[in-house]
């Protein structure tokens, strides 16, 4: 993490194992301080977002805090919102 509170990290994007069935999701883990939220995060890439059972579940209005988007640089921006309006959704555990 950069002093901004910036983050990058590279990993294979998920999918699933015989490329024939649903898309895989992936899942980032959060850790906040005490008083704010945080936890698992489904990321769904853009394109793969329809096909996943819970983004059905997720308010319309929320669907956006879980896609990755796709960037001309050749990877997917998923920004994680900790709190206020654009609060990335978090799974319960």
């Amino acid at each position: 993490m950069d002093r901004l509170g910036r983050y990058a990290f590279t990993t294979v994007r998920p999918g699933a194992p015989s490329g024939d069935a649903e898309p895989v999701p992936g899942h980032v883990g959060v850790r906040a301080r005490p008083a704010a939220p945080g936890g698992p995060a489904r990321v769904l890439p853009q394109d793969d977002r329809h096909a996943d059972p819970l983004f059905a579940l997720v308010p319309p209005t929320r669907h956006e805090t879980l896609i990755a988007v796709w960037e001309e640089s050749g990877s997917y921006r998923f920004d994680v919102y900790i709190q206020g309006e654009q609060e990335t959704v978090f799974l319960a555990v």
